[in-house]
């Protein structure tokens, strides 16, 4: 759980940087796209 709580962190601040909009972010994760996508 803790390794999949801080890859999801540093998804979401990498993410930040592409969807400076967090709801875009979250539907993003939502759709569940690859990291690296």
């Amino acid at each position: 759980m803790l390794v999949g709580a801080a890859e999801l962190l540093a998804r979401v601040d990498r993410y930040s940087e592409r969807y400076p909009s967090p709801a875009a972010l979250a539907l993003h994760l939502d759709e569940g796209a690859p990291a690296d996508a």
